[in-house]
């Protein structure tokens, strides 16, 4: 029929009346200098790993470096010397969800009351943490810990985290020294160390402690040992009491020294340097002890006037009569009376003696400053360190164990009886 348009012809028409319109559409856009229909562009991907990416718990490496020990006195009120904060940095806002907001810390520190120093890449501990606040029992003695240690040792990292710990408990100062230039000898740098912590002000006392030894007792402040010690003495004498020491199988182990932070201690330590000028031989140690003794003395009582005992030792010295001091297990130092006391003549008894009166106490050495059963150099009449002593000293270990590594297999062994 004419009036009906085969499939074909509509086929045919539809396909030309398309092509006309495509080429009428492009011919326009060119005419009128547009490129065309824009591209569909997918949204901007951001970089993984890029710094604005939310961190919710891992600070930067950067942000974590912020554990700082101010040696000396005055750190608490050092800004630097506070807990770090952790911070984490901000991303964009389409990249934080909001159910889960960023934390403003790290909820792992702050739920551990004692925090145990990280080490850096040459294995030596990082810097402890500013003190927590003491309790109002504690407040009222204010402590410095002293010490140093100037070799790679095995226990360094045992030893640091040890007494960070323990005075972070109490609210003590630890200060710790990484360089001893004293050209007398390494170990007569603690003396530079005690005058600088005294001199500097803000402390009561402080406590010298070897690299060696262990805060067994973590719950025991220091304090208690001071005011035990001294409620011991005669009321109205015990503000004269500069010293606190301990003895071993020998007069004196200068491993831990409580010193009275006033600067009326400060000669003695000049005394203890005249004894080193006239025997540069003997050790700070050996000074210490000639010091407080007054070598050379005319007789016994000069000894007893100066230095006051525990009961313990009180009658073996005061019924001593064969030499003028504590010698009892020190046989050479009677030869070296004679031909010491013209030296010290010279130097006319207002210099060389410490000051007169009772500056010096010596307290049990379990008090502060007992030895392990390894080693076997306890004072008369008292054994090694048992549970409940304060600290524990390795002193000598060398000499007493015959391994390569003496006080670093002591150190370790020790460490697992400590009490938090």
């Amino acid at each position: 029929m004419r009036g009906i348009l085969s499939p074909t012809r509509v086929l045919t028409t539809g396909v030309l009346i398309f092509l006309i319109w495509l080429f009428s559409s492009h011919w326009e856009g060119s005419s009128m200098g547009l490129a065309g229909p824009p591209m569909i562009k997918s949204p901007p991907v951001e970089p993984f790993g890029g710094r604005s990416r939310p961190l919710a718990t891992t600070p930067h490496p950067d942000e974590e470096a912020g554990r700082v020990i101010h040696l000396g006195p005055g750190a608490q009120d050092n800004p630097q010397a506070q807990s770090p904060v952790e911070t984490v940095p901000e991303g964009p806002p389409e990249s934080k969800p909001e159910s889960q907001p960023v934390p403003e810390s790290v909820p792992e520190l702050e739920s551990k009351p004692e925090p145990v120093p990280p080490t850096n890449a040459e294995n030596k501990p990082e810097p402890p943490l500013a003190p927590k606040p003491a309790s109002k029992e504690e407040k009222d003695l204010k402590v410095a810990i002293v010490t140093f240690i100037t070799q790679e040792k095995s226990y360094v990292q045992t030893s640091m985290k040890n007494k960070q710990a323990y005075a972070n408990k109490h609210n003590y100062t630890l200060i710790v020294d990484y360089d001893a230039p004293e050209p007398r000898g390494v170990m007569w740098y603690k003396m530079t160390m005690i005058e600088k912590a005294i001199l500097g002000g803000g402390f009561d006392w402080v406590w010298w402690i070897d690299f060696d030894t262990l805060m067994m007792t973590q719950n025991r402040p220091v304090t208690d040992v001071i005011k035990e010690e001294l409620e011991k003495v005669e009321e109205s004498k015990r503000d004269d009491i500069d010293f606190l020491l301990t003895p071993d199988c020998f007069p004196l182990n200068a491993g831990s020294m409580l010193v009275r932070a006033t600067p009326r201690a400060i000669p003695f330590f000049n005394l203890i340097r005249a004894y080193s000028d006239l025997h540069e031989e003997r050790s700070e140690q050996d000074c210490i002890r000639d010091a407080v003794f007054g070598y050379p003395a005319p007789e016994p009582a000069a000894v007893l006037e100066f230095a006051s005992w525990h009961p313990a030792q009180k009658s073996d010295h005061e019924n001593r009569t064969d030499t003028p001091a504590f010698l009892h297990q020190d046989p050479a130092y009677p030869d070296h009376l004679a031909e010491n006391a013209a030296q010290f003549e010279k130097l006319g008894e207002t210099e060389w003696r410490y000051p007169s009166g009772k500056r010096v106490r010596f307290i049990p050495q379990k008090q502060a400053n007992a030895f392990p059963d390894e080693i076997k150099c306890f004072e008369r009449g008292l054994g090694p360190w048992e549970e409940g002593d304060l600290l524990i000293h390795f002193a000598g270990a060398w000499a007493h164990l015959k391994e390569e590594d003496p006080t670093g297999l002591l150190m370790r062994q020790y460490d697992q009886l400590v009490k938090w």
